[in-house]
């Protein structure tokens, strides 16, 4: 039997963490590195998602792959985020995270999804925020093998 979509409401703490989390736990292995950039860079509060919430989804990510069960896709999550600054601010925090190990092919395919189905793009993220030149080419580079 297919598994239900699960349905989060617009632009919740839970479909935020749960975005990151999916990306974190995507190479099947937590870098301390990327908890301590949410930290230190204070994107959890800026996203508005409580650190304890966040790391409770993250356990739940990592105990579902240790048990074999698929991730399925983040699509729900990526829906769920409605609000035009929060995308950005998301875009940009998850291609940080994805980058901190080393940009996957896994990873690179959700934050791309992410970008396409939210409509932003380099340029938005370069202006809008200013992203570095050097950190939005990592999107174009051949993906570390996994």
């Amino acid at each position: 039997m297919p598994r239900s979509r699960r349905l989060y409401r617009p632009n919740s703490q839970e479909a935020v963490a749960t975005l990151i989390a999916r990306l974190i736990a995507r190479d099947e292995r937590l870098d301390w590195r990327e908890v301590e950039f949410l930290d230190r860079s204070g994107t959890l509060e800026m996203l508005g998602v409580d650190r304890n919430l966040f790391m409770t989804i993250l356990s739940r990510h990592f105990g579902l792959l240790r048990a074999g069960q698929p991730a399925g896709s983040p699509e729900p999550e990526i829906d769920a985020i409605t609000d035009r600054n929060t995308q950005l601010v998301l875009a940009a925090a998850l291609l940080y995270l994805a980058e901190i190990d080393g940009l996957r092919q896994a990873e690179r395919e959700l934050v791309t999804c992410a970008w396409r189905r939210w409509g932003v793009t380099e340029a938005h993220l370069r202006s809008v925020l200013s992203l570095p030149a050097a950190l939005l080419d990592a999107i174009r580079r051949e993906p570390v093998a996994a």
